[in-house]
Order: structure tokens, then C-alpha cells, then sequence
């Protein structure tokens, strides 16, 4: 999936949110409370369920890579499952593709030209890349500099404890601004050598637990949170944060769970009131608050401290235009520059970005202003490079309330393979070197499970009021283009042209329940949710309903639409985007209840129970980059159902 884990260090996968849209009008039809036909048994099988995520998983498919030609296979092999499971194609094919910008080429040649006070400031041409946010554009003004152009986690007032925006005049000019956020590194970058580190320290204490060495197990401990603090130290303000990292284990012996501990390191480090919303941390999301408050151009520069290690802040890589993505075109001209030449380019103009960036990561404190006096002149003209991708969407007519489309979801695709791909190596125990991502839970797990419930509902017989659309997506992890897509532009053929998506259960990463238990999200998007499965309880699953909707899977391409939606999760593992997401680590059972569940959620939906929209009571209830469970509070207790049905 495409969420990133709730780290201390940023992490901005995500997309900001859709605005509303006017769904189409409804046909007119018999009530919802029509008289309708006792309820098929649904029965998930398991056993069915976990071959084909075995399939999925498998070498042969190289990680599922949207961009590679294994999603092709896949989603044949989806097709084929839809098919055989009596379900009909929306249009002539259950294969629905739709275009990615998968990146750009130049036009003409690049030109950025810097004066201050008159005098020309040399660029050199390797110095400088055009940034792939639309067609670019010519533009000439006065810079301003405005720190990482970012801004803190709204509070209920509408307020920021932090806004780099704040305060300073824009409009007119072309910004200079920092990836990412005060205080974090990118999370390509930082997560390998956290997980290197752990992974190392942990085999470790397993061996010497193993041996019965108890004294040398808490100093392995030791060195590997020593070793953890030394990467994350310099980018922590707090002790306490540090605190969370130095202090020794109450059990050494158990292995060191990354994720739990940098969520710890995160509280500590938020404590003040001034967190980060990761979708704030995207560029695409600065450059279009930039546009909004006036700016012409922008020019952007990864910090020095920024980089992870003093290697990458020493090679200073440039991203690739051709392989650059982008989804919603800005008018902007963007052009990044290597740390030393913006660093060359700032300092006449009393900008030491070194110094800078050191004391605003320091204070949380923006630095923005109007660097007087500078001129810069952009030319940027690009032409995007697309390819057509596929999403695979089967559905089975309805009844009566067949314009009321139940949607179910999850997607299909993977980080890939190494070369090609964006899965990192890794050297086995064995000597033997992993380059595939299989994402057996990430999310062959969710993929499996709703091919499985179209399989169960069509073997029951079940005959649904509305109509069932069942969507495998992929280019979820790219950016959740395979839902933007079909919530954005639905094709227009059956069921979609007479139809309008009422409700939307998305499956992504469900494959590990373990003692965290079963994460449902998005109870706010409607008040159906909870006395529905409060009614359907908890089938033996310790299970944490959360009321906020995450903006981290593809649920919230239709939740910008004003559709009710359901998350269902099991937590990100230290497997997450790593060769070892395999089908050795999931939990069939579990994997299995959870199916069942949410067949059982989709059927009582199929039979017309009404399902309204609601606003967010609160911005925390809205769409946020925390995952469920993350707030606690928005994390709600439905208790024992007060009559549970049996599992059907």
C-alpha cells in the first residue's frame, strides 16, 4: 500500500484530498426499505482465497510493479477469476485501462538566469533540473525564499503552530523552498538503513538467545539502538525523543519492532503541538499552495540536512525527468538545483542555507522572506511521456436499486523488482540475494480477498438489490492513480453510466492479523457504520475501529467524492515494501475472518440498508495522513454487539 508508516521522518506519499463533485442524479426507484429476500449465506473459502494470493505473491509475478509488464499477468489473472465467477465486464473488457504520466521531456532547452543587485550568478548546467509538474512555463520575478514552503497540522481553529507561507508576500514572485519538512529526511532514503540496522541487531540477539548468553543479548540490544540514535539523533530536537531510542528494553531478548519505536520517537518529538501532516510534506502539495497565494515559478533544493548520510549529501542525485510522475498539472515553471549551487546562488542574497536550515529544523521557527533586489528568469517547457495502465472491474447486476452502486476494492500492484522496480535488495542469511518485493500482504492479501468475496457472493446466489462493482486497482502505489481514475473518470458503460457509488469497502494490507488486532477506518463517513458492525460484532477478532479516513489507500479517491467508505487493515510490519512481504508471513485464518466480515459487510449493503454521507464532526475525523489507531482520539470502543449474529 501506499501509506507510509506513522514515522517520525515525514513521509509524504500522499495525496491531498479531491474536492466535491456533483454525483450524477439517481434514476428513480422503489424505496430502501422494500421487502427483500432472506439473506444468501456467504461463505468465504480459505483455502481458495490463500492459492490465489499464493499466485499473486509468487516470484514469477516480480513485485507487480504498475509500470512493468508483470501488472499485465496479474490483471489477466484477475480478469479470468472475475469471469469464472459469473460476474460481467464493465464495457467490452474486464481489463479498464486508464493513462499515467510516467514522466516528461524537455521542449527546448532548460534557461534559469539569477542577478542580484545587477550581477549575474552562474548556474551551471548540471547543476539544474526542470521538475515534472505540468507544462512548465516561462516566468520572470523577485525571489523569496520560503523555508520548505510547508506548513504544520491545522488545528480546529483553522490555525498552524507552523506555516512558512505565513506572513510573507508571494504573489508576483518565484519561491525558493526545501523538500521535505523541518527536521526529516526522505523515506527512500532514511527506512533502509533503520531496517538494515535492525534486522542486523536482531538476527544477532536471536543467535545469542539461542545460546543462552543473556549478558551479551542486552548488549546486542544496546549497540543496536546506539546504532539506531546515531542516524536519527541529529534529525531529533527533544531528549525525550532520544530517550525513547537510548533507553535499554525491559526485555532485551524480543526483538526491536522499527515501526512501534519510531512511532514512540514521533509522540515525543509532536509533543509541542507541531506536527506534520505528511500530505502537507508532498511538493506537489507546496507548489500548489504556492500557486494559490500567488507565486510564479519555483525553485527547489534538497537541504543539506536533509540527505541521510554525508555519501548521498556528497553525490547530491537530481531526479530523472523522463521517470518522474505527475498527477494534477500545475502552471508553475519548477526547476531543482544541487545544494551548493543554491547554496552559491543565496548567499550574496544573505540567505546561508546551511545555517538556515540548521536553525529552523532547531526552533521550529520559518526564516521566509523577500530576498531584495534578485531577479530570476525561468523557461521550462515540457511534453509528458504516458502509457496506459490497467485496473481490472467486474461487477453483478442489481435489482431495484441497481443505480446504487456498492463498491469493493483493493489494489493489485506492488512496489516490483530490483532493477525497474522500487524494492531494495537485500542479502539473505544464506548468501542468497532477494530483489523481489512480492507483497504478499502489501496487498496480494487484500487483492485475493475481494476476488474471493465476488467468488462467495455469486456461489450463494446471492441476488443484491444494488449493484456490486468489484475493482482490483493498481497504481496505488504510485500515488492512488488506479482509483483516482475510476472515482474521477468511471467509463462510460454499465453500470457506471446509469449509476453513481454509494459506498465504497477498501481491502489493503490484511493479511497479518496478529495481536494488534483488525483496524477498520472511516466510521465518521457515515452513521450506518456503527450500529452496522457493532451488529455484525467481532468474530473473535480483537478489532480497533477508528472514525478518521486515512488519506493512504485507495478509499480516499471516493472519499473526496462524498462516498461513505470502510478501511479494513492489519498494521504495517517490518516487512512493509521489503523482500521478505511473503507468503510465509501471512495468517490464513485471520486473512479469512476478515474476508468473511467484510462479505458479510458488502451483502447487507448489497440488500439496500441505507448508507448517507457524513461530514467529518472535526478535522481529526476528515482525511488524514495518520493510519487507524493512530489518534486515540479518534479511536472509538462499539463494545459487545448487543445481539452478534453468527458467522455466516
Amino acid at each position: 500500500m501506499s501509506l507510509l508508516p506513522p514515522l517520525l521522518l515525514a513521509w509524504a506519499a500522499c495525496r491531498p484530498a479531491h474536492g466535491p463533485t456533483e454525483p450524477p442524479t439517481p434514476t428513480p426507484t422503489t424505496t430502501h426499505d422494500a421487502p427483500a429476500e432472506a439473506p444468501a449465506k456467504v461463505v468465504i473459502d480459505g483455502a481458495r482465497m490463500h492459492a490465489l494470493l499464493a499466485t499473486l505473491a509468487d516470484d514469477a509475478m516480480a513485485g507487480r510493479f504498475t509500470l512493468a509488464p508483470e501488472i499485465e499477468t496479474a490483471a489477466t489473472l484477475l480478469a479470468r477469476r472475475y469471469a469464472e465467477a459469473g460476474l460481467r465486464p464493465v464495457g467490452k473488457d474486464f481489463r479498464v485501462g486508464y493513462p499515467v504520466t510516467t514522466g516528461a521531456a524537455l521542449a527546448r532547452p532548460l534557461s534559469i538566469a539569477v542577478t542580484h543587485r545587477g550581477r549575474a550568478l552562474a548556474i551551471a548546467a548540471t547543476d539544474v533540473v526542470a521538475r515534472n509538474f505540468g507544462p512548465g512555463g516561462k516566468a520572470s520575478g523577485e525571489l523569496v525564499f520560503v523555508g520548505y514552503g510547508v506548513r504544520s497540522t491545522v488545528r480546529e481553529d483553522g490555525s498552524a503552530a507552523y506555516d512558512d507561507l505565513a506572513g510573507v508576500d508571494v504573489k508576483g514572485r518565484i519561491a525558493v523552498l526545501m523538500l521535505e519538512g523541518p527536521g526529516r529526511a526522505e523515506l527512500d532514503e532514511l527506512l533502509p538503513p533503520l531496517r538494515d540496522i535492525v534486522d542486523d541487531g536482531n538476527a544477532r540477539v536471536a543467535q545469542l538467545v539461542a545460546e543462552a548468553d543473556h549478558i551479551a543479548v542486552a548488549a546486542a540490544h544496546a549497540r543496536t539502538r546506539t546504532r539506531l540514535l546515531a542516524v536519527l539523533g541529529p534529525r531529533l530536537r527533544t531528549a525525550e525523543a532520544k530517550a525513547v531510542l537510548s533507553t535499554p528494553s525491559a526485555d532485551p531478548a524480543l526483538p526491536i519492532d522499527l515501526m512501534a519505536l519510531l512511532q514512540q520517537v514521533r509522540e515525543r518529538e509532536e509533543a509541542d503541538g507541531i506536527a506534520f501532516d505528511p500530505r502537507e510534506l508532498r511538493l506537489a502539495r507546496k507548489l500548489e499552495r504556492l500557486q494559490q497565494a500567488g507565486a510564479i515559478g519555483a525553485i527547489v533544493v534538497k537541504a543539506p540536512a536533509t540527505f541521510v548520510d554525508a555519501a548521498a549529501r556528497e553525490a547530491d542525485v537530481l531526479p530523472e525527468l523522463t521517470s518522474s510522475r505527475v498527477r494534477d498539472p500545475l502552471p508553475l515553471p519548477v526547476v531543482q538545483l544541487r545544494w551548493r549551487a543554491a547554496a552559491r546562488v543565496l548567499a550574496p542574497m544573505g540567505v546561508r542555507l546551511e545555517q538556515v536550515q540548521r536553525d529552523i529544523d532547531r526552533d521550529r521557527r520559518p526564516r521566509s522572506r523577500v530576498l531584495a533586489r534578485s531577479r530570476v528568469q525561468l523557461d521550462v517547457a515540457l511534453e509528458p511521456i504516458t502509457r496506459d495502465v490497467p485496473n481490472v472491474v467486474a461487477y453483478l447486476q442489481g435489482g431495484d436499486l441497481a443505480h446504487e452502486i456498492v463498491l469493493v476494492g483493493a489494489h493489485f500492484d506492488h512496489i516490483g523488482a530490483a532493477p525497474g522496480g522500487q524494492c531494495r535488495p537485500v542479502q539473505r542469511s544464506d548468501g542468497r540475494r532477494d530483489e523481489i518485493c512480492n507483497g504478499a500482504d502489501d496487498n496480494g492479501s487484500g487483492t485475493a480477498a475481494i476476488a474471493e468475496i465476488a467468488q462467495a457472493i455469486t456461489a450463494a446466489g446471492v441476488k443484491p438489490r444494488r449493484t456490486l462493482v468489484f475493482a482490483s486497482f493498481s497504481g496505488e502505489e504510485i500515488g492512488l492513480f488506479g482509483s483516482d481514475a475510476l472515482a474521477d473518470s468511471p467509463p462510460q458503460a454499465a453500470p457506471f453510466d446509469r449509476g453513481r457509488v454509494v459506498a465504497m469497502i477498501n481491502l489493503d494490507m490484511i493479511g497479518r492479523l496478529g495481536d494488534k488486532g483488525l483496524a477498520i477506518g472511516g466510521l465518521s463517513s457515515s452513521p450506518t457504520w456503527t450500529p452496522l458492525l457493532r451488529e455484525l460484532g467481532n468474530r473473535g477478532m480483537r478489532i480497533l475501529y477508528d472514525r478518521s479516513v486515512t488519506t493512504r489507500s485507495d478509499h480516499a479517491s471516493f472519499y473526496g467524492k462524498k462516498i461513505p467508505v470502510l478501511f479494513f487493515f492489519t498494521g504495517v510490519h517490518a516487512d512493509y515494501h521489503a523482500p521478505g512481504d511473503e507468503l510465509a508471513g501471512i495468517e490464513p485464518e485471520g486473512m479469512r475472518l476478515i474476508a468473511q466480515l467484510a462479505a458479510d459487510i458488502v451483502v447487507e449493503l448489497a440488500a439496500g440498508r441505507e448508507i448517507p454521507f457524513a461530514e467529518p464532526a472535526t478535522p481529526l475525523e476528515g482525511l488524514v495522513g495518520a493510519l487507524p489507531g493512530d489518534n486515540p482520539a479518534t479511536v472509538v470502543e462499539l463494545g459487545a454487539p448487543a445481539a452478534a449474529r453468527p458467522a455466516r
